[in-house]
């Protein structure tokens, strides 16, 4: 019986372990997904003067069309309050929300020159995080698991 016991928390385990491993590449997807976007923002300002609206309704990914940001958009809401309602159901990191807010809550009050530096610093700064998610999201995962098997171990001795 003990043996069940220990197998079911070894399952478990496992299961958490890949919980937060998906909870971290959704992490580095989501920082792609506004990564991606806001250069496209960018090109469509700079080439085409176009609007945040006008550059929704030809914007496509996967993403931020399930959370809802782009229809948001394209149906009239300005970029912060579609993105304050999208990050709901997109998983981003402390670092990457903070920059998104911060480039949202002033985009839209100043020249073109100044919104499109604005959304060449945030590119900058998204596209560092995204370089930082990548490398430490199989380092973060291995020391995880590591530390969550070690501690299993520990609790399946005592039970057995």
């Amino acid at each position: 019986m003990s043996y069940i016991g220990a197998i079911i928390i070894i399952f478990a385990a496992f299961l958490i372990w890949r919980e937060y491993s998906r909870y971290l590449r959704g992490e580095l997807l989501g920082c792609r997904a506004f990564h991606r976007a806001m250069e496209d923002l960018f090109d469509k300002m700079k080439c085409y003067l176009a609007s945040p609206k006008e550059w929704a309704k030809d914007y496509k990914d996967e993403l931020l069309s399930k959370s809802g940001m782009l229809d948001a958009v394209r149906g009239g809401e300005d970029l912060l309050t579609a993105y304050r309602e999208a990050k709901k159901s997109i998983c981003i990191s402390q670092c990457v929300d903070e920059i998104l807010e911060s480039c949202f809550s002033r985009l839209g009050t100043g020249y073109i020159d100044t919104e499109l530096g604005m959304i060449a610093a945030t590119i900058e700064k998204l596209s560092k995080e995204e370089e930082k998610a990548e490398g430490e999201l199989s380092r973060k995962s291995r020391a995880f698991g590591a530390v969550l098997g070690a501690f299993v171990s520990g609790i399946v001795i005592l039970i057995v």
